[in-house]
């Protein structure tokens, strides 16, 4: 492999780079100004609470035929949706009707 010398640089190349030096000259201003707190505390994550569900069996199987009547992926024999996640799907839409 041939050895090279540097490629010359022109005056449109050398103009980028000062700007691109003024811009970080900028940023680094901006960064060593540093921040301060907002005013809005940050919202605090609602906590998870476990239940324990107790449903008669005939119920149950329904639940698990609405449950397979959802889409799934091709590939897969499971449903489309899990029970945990069905159940917080009928809990929130009774929410939303009972709440109009």
């Amino acid at each position: 492999m041939a050895i090279k010398p540097p490629t010359k640089k022109n005056s449109a190349d050398n103009q980028q780079s000062r700007v691109h030096v003024e811009d970080e000259a900028r940023m680094e201003e901006v960064i060593s100004k540093g921040g301060g707190l907002t005013n809005n505390p940050p919202a605090e994550k609602p906590k998870i609470k476990s239940l324990t569900v107790r449903i008669m069996s005939d119920r149950l199987d329904v639940l698990n035929q609405l449950r397979d009547e959802r889409p799934k992926s091709a590939f897969s024999k499971r449903p489309g949706v899990s029970l945990e996640n069905w159940l917080m799907e009928a809990i929130e839409e009774k929410i939303e009707r009972d709440q109009q």
